[in-house]
């Protein structure tokens, strides 16, 4: 993984972000600052845009954002299947650009709440969407990064699939990777650091994954 670490981080620094990139109206190097209102304005039209590029998948119910104050203890973003809730820290909107709102739109929203939602609709309640298919549920995400993040987009999500494997390579023992590759600090290193303390082996589903066939992507 640190060879496949040195390959990305060699073509991010090659690609340069757009000023503005007019088909989501969205400046991406620009931070949020914390605000509430733009990172939803930006997730709805990340989530339009996305159902467009595939075709015009319909959405099986709506989802909602929630936005919570900021602690380690729990990740800086996540998706409820039970309640279709995409839940943010404070954190989050201070610290991401309006690019990284597009990465958690498309990963969280077309990847995990389609996905679900599907799972859903097909009547099957039961374990599916829980620990278990934690590889399919992140398989389906990673690939709705990578069909959707090319072109303009390209750089943010190398950016992301670096930081994937620093997090991963984190979860292995190799703690001086993160040092190396300021390109992929996509989140604050407390919250790799805590996230692979708790959930020991979860990094590596971002890494090594799998599909189904509930997934748009």
């Amino acid at each position: 993984m640190l060879a496949e670490a040195r390959t990305l981080a060699a073509r991010i620094r090659r690609l340069k972000h757009p000023e503005y990139l007019r088909e989501l109206e969205i400046y991406p190097e620009k931070r949020l600052g914390g605000d509430e209102t733009r990172a939803l304005v930006i997730l709805k039209k990340v989530f339009a845009w996305s159902l467009q590029k595939l075709g015009n998948p319909v959405p099986k119910r709506e989802w909602s954002l929630r936005i919570v104050d900021s602690t380690v203890n729990t990740p800086l973003v996540r998706y409820f299947p039970d309640s279709a809730v995409l839940e943010m820290q404070r954190k989050a909107l201070e610290t991401f650009r309006e690019a990284d709102m597009v990465v958690v739109g498309i990963h969280e929203l077309i990847g995990h709440h389609m996905q679900e939602s599907n799972v859903l609709a097909g009547g099957d309640h039961g374990d599916y969407y829980h620990s278990a298919r934690t590889n399919t549920q992140e398989g389906c995400a990673m690939a709705c990064e990578r069909s959707l993040l090319t072109g303009p987009l390209e750089r943010t999500g190398l950016e992301w699939q670096l930081f994937r494997l620093l997090r991963a390579l984190e979860d292995d023992g190799v703690t001086t990777a993160w040092a190396e590759f300021p390109e992929g600090h996509r989140m604050p290193h407390a919250y790799v650091r805590q996230f692979v303390k708790d959930l020991p082996g979860t990094a590596q589903h971002y890494v090594f994954m799998t599909n189904d066939e509930f997934c748009e992507c």
